[in-house]
């Protein structure tokens, strides 16, 4: 015979003692979830609890802090990217001879690479050009 499984109440604990005990249980298999869930889905994961008496429990994959800088960094990047981009177009639209522009589009494709790495961290440069001819061809066929 199968046995059921019981859903448990989610009620707020008054006993201190039995607070920490709980706190310890759920507070493992939060950061047990977060780091499967980072491995089957290759991103990246924090995990940033308090326990009941204030001291912080940090987990991360690849670790709490890479993932708190790259959250961090994430505008400053795009506008660094942007920035950069605009700026090569203007050299392009000055360019007097064909070494500048060469210059301008091995200058663009690096920045093309910044990008798809910073949208599909992880992944070859085949993967990504992959993806986006996939993507493309879609677009193309709407």
């Amino acid at each position: 015979m199968a046995t059921v499984k019981r859903r448990t109440e989610i009620r707020k604990l008054e006993n201190e003692a039995q607070k920490l005990v709980t706190f310890s249980k759920r507070h493992q298999g939060l950061c047990r979830k977060a780091q499967e869930y980072a491995n089957i889905t290759s991103s990246h994961v924090a995990v940033l609890v308090f326990s009941p008496t204030g001291k912080p429990f940090v987990r991360g994959s690849p670790s709490f802090e890479a993932v708190v800088e790259s959250y961090l960094n994430v505008g400053r990047r795009e506008s660094d990217t942007w920035e950069a981009y605009v700026g090569l177009q203007e050299k392009a639209a000055v360019a007097e001879t064909v070494e500048e522009l060469l210059a301008v589009k091995m200058m663009l494709e690096e920045i093309r690479e910044m990008v798809l790495k910073s949208v599909m961290p992880g992944k070859t440069r085949v993967d990504v050009e992959s993806h986006v001819m996939k993507s493309d061809l879609l677009l193309s066929e709407q």
